[in-house]
This record gives C-alpha cells, sequence and structure tokens, in this order.
C-alpha cells in the first residue's frame, strides 16, 4: 500500500482558501488507495467527493458566521463602521 502524500499549503495576503481547508480535513480523514480495487477505489472516490461537498458547505457556514459573531461583538462596542465593513466580506 502506498503511504498518504503530504500536502502543504500557502497563501499570500490572508489565510488559507475554503477549498484548501477542506482538503486538508478530506485528507486526515480519508486516504484512498492506488492499490485498491478498482470497484471500491471508485466508490471511495465518489465518497470523498461527496464528503468535500459537505465539508465545504459547513466551512462557508462556519466562516459566514463567525464575521456574524464579531459583527455582532463590534456593534456592542460601539463600531458598528468596522462591523458593517466585516459584514460585507
Amino acid at each position: 500500500m502506498t503511504p498518504p502524500e503530504v500536502k502543504i499549503y500557502t497563501s499570500n495576503h490572508g489565510g488559507l482558501s475554503t477549498d484548501q481547508i477542506v482538503e486538508l480535513a478530506a485528507s486526515k480523514i480519508m486516504y484512498v488507495s492506488d492499490d485498491a480495487p478498482p470497484v471500491i477505489k471508485d466508490q471511495a472516490i465518489a465518497f470523498r467527493a461527496r464528503m468535500m461537498n459537505i465539508l465545504t458547505e459547513y466551512v462557508h457556514l462556519a466562516r459566514r458566521e463567525e464575521r456574524a459573531t464579531i459583527s455582532a461583538t463590534l456593534e456592542k462596542h460601539g463600531h458598528s463602521d468596522v462591523a458593517k465593513m466585516i459584514r460585507s466580506i
């Protein structure tokens, strides 16, 4: 069995993208062996794709909720101008 590949992501001018985060999580959750029988490998690849779609939805949700929490905290402390900018991201 071939060991899973190591992936390294970097970013410029900000954090990792949603796709990068999802790929990192998916690679920790599931590895599809190149040596797997074709039928099993095809099922595993299809399952991994579905899992990545679900992870993408929840990473987007987590990011929106974090922005909402930050915006609410800023509003609470009288920084409505900054809160508005955060909400617009």
